[in-house]
């Protein structure tokens, strides 16, 4: 069982302090790609006690196109290292994803289940025997700008299709008023993480 609890509250309180404070020149930190959305997850393992290294080189092993089995190595990026207060090595792969939250449907499950699929198959590239593997997705649901745009309703709607979904972990911010981002077309009102761990 995973035990980031401490890890992701205080993610959470700085994805909402971040954002706050970004809104205020018209921009929002979850705005940008992956390496920026990992930043502030490992900030929150350093200010929770705990180490984090990224984006380093280190041994992945080869998955066969067919077959599925790892073989070979080769050298790779991990996205992050990181260690808990209470001694957890964790291996970490990370995905950013953009959402439509305008008008969600099952599809908009079914994407967040592939790209949370395909940060678990790039982390089995690691061998297990160094640490616990997950699989991160960064998820920022988009919204369509009209005058009577319910923001905050279209929002709880998205999550709420994630009631039971599939995964170890999840968290999200949506500070202010949600009406915020940089894009001229869209509200970016937060960012959602769903984190599950590779087992086999």
């Amino acid at each position: 069982m995973l035990n980031l609890h401490g890890i992701l509250d205080k993610w959470t309180d700085i994805a909402t302090d971040v954002g706050r404070k970004w809104n205020k020149i018209g921009d929002v930190p979850w705005w940008y790609n992956e390496r920026a959305d990992l930043s502030h997850f490992a900030g929150a393992v350093w200010l929770t006690g705990g180490e984090a290294m990224e984006e380093f080189s280190d041994e992945k092993r080869k998955i066969g196109k067919t077959t599925g089995r790892l073989h070979g190595s080769y050298k790779g990026r991990v996205d992050l290292f990181f260690e808990t207060p209470n001694g957890s090595d964790y291996y970490l792969e990370c995905k950013s994803l953009w959402s439509g939250a305008t008008r969600p449907n099952k599809n908009t499950v079914e994407r967040v289940e592939e790209w949370l699929d395909w940060a678990c198959k790039d982390v089995k590239k690691f061998h297990p025997h160094r640490g616990r593997r997950l699989g991160m997705v960064f998820v920022k649901p988009y919204i369509k700008r009209s005058p009577g745009a319910d923001v905050k309703s279209l929002v709880s709607d998205w999550l709420w299709l994630f009631d039971d979904f599939d995964c170890d972990a999840m968290a999200w911010s949506f500070p202010l008023s949600c009406k915020c981002g940089k894009s001229s077309e869209y509200f970016c009102p937060g960012v959602v993480i769903f984190i599950k761990e590779f087992r086999k």
